[in-house]
């Protein structure tokens, strides 16, 4: 997917990939494993970006400021779907 182009402090909601493990002793379900991909949505404010993630703020101080709560950090080629929120007062 080719990712848009991120505003600083703006609001997105994303859907990515995730890994996906199991850990109980079973007969081999390796077909199932690969059929059964997670996906992970949520909305966060855009932080940064490199060449390789995408780095977005969950929590935040009000008004916006150097306080951040959680962050969480998705590798570009893991992200499916990017759309930019609009929110009025």
């Amino acid at each position: 997917m080719k990712l848009p182009r991120f505003t600083k402090g703006g609001m997105y909601y994303v859907e990515w990939d995730d890994t996906l493990i199991r850990n109980d002793w079973a007969d081999d379900d390796t077909e199932d494993l690969l059929n059964d991909p997670p996906t992970v949505r949520f909305m966060g404010w855009f932080s940064r970006r490199d060449k390789d993630a995408v780095v977005f703020i969950l929590h935040g101080d009000i008004p916006p400021g150097n306080v951040v709560g959680e962050r969480i950090k998705v590798p570009k080629g893991m992200i499916r779907k990017v759309i930019k929120l609009e929110f009025s007062e």
